[in-house]
């Protein structure tokens, strides 16, 4: 398969280009786009308060409606279940609440102008000389002859 932005070949379907670093993708085919950190935070911050919403309405009515009564067992254990995940979801939604604004601080503390590079610092070590350390050969198939076991040759007659 080819990459269809630079042409690279030898590349598989669903990878990225090792050249240009495109993800490969099947001519036509919708690629699914992946949620970012934000819109996760913002279902989990969803979902948490309607579980706690659910969970909190269903133990105030299974105790309003059997308090006092001669009601099964099994009703009282549904109630003080109903009111445990309610508590859990709460304390869920006040979590990430704590966590939604730290990541908004977070971003507001970073300059939009901040370089992806920055030079060393005036006290940082020169870059290291490794030309002596690492010899790569001239080619990759220099010296393959030479590091292949000899293999015995076979005169007419079969022997070696």
């Amino acid at each position: 398969m080819f990459c269809s932005v630079c042409g690279n070949d030898n590349q598989r379907l669903g990878a990225f280009c090792n050249r240009c670093g495109a993800r490969q993708t099947e001519s036509g085919v919708e690629e699914k786009r992946e949620a970012t950190p934000n819109e996760r935070l913002r279902t989990m911050l969803t979902f948490s308060l309607g579980n706690a919403l659910m969970a909190a309405t269903a133990a105030i009515l299974l105790y309003y409606f059997h308090w006092g009564e001669t009601a099964h067992w099994s009703i009282y254990v549904a109630a003080a279940i109903c009111t445990v995940i309610a508590a859990h979801q709460t304390v869920s939604l006040y979590n990430n609440l704590k966590l939604r604004q730290r990541l908004k601080e977070a971003h507001e503390s970073v300059p939009s102008e901040t370089p992806l590079y920055a030079p060393p610092a005036a006290n940082a070590l020169p870059p290291a000389d490794t030309r002596d350390l690492v010899k790569p050969p001239a080619s990759v198939s220099e010296h393959t002859t030479q590091r292949l076991e000899p293999v015995p040759r076979r005169t007419v007659d079969g022997k070696r």
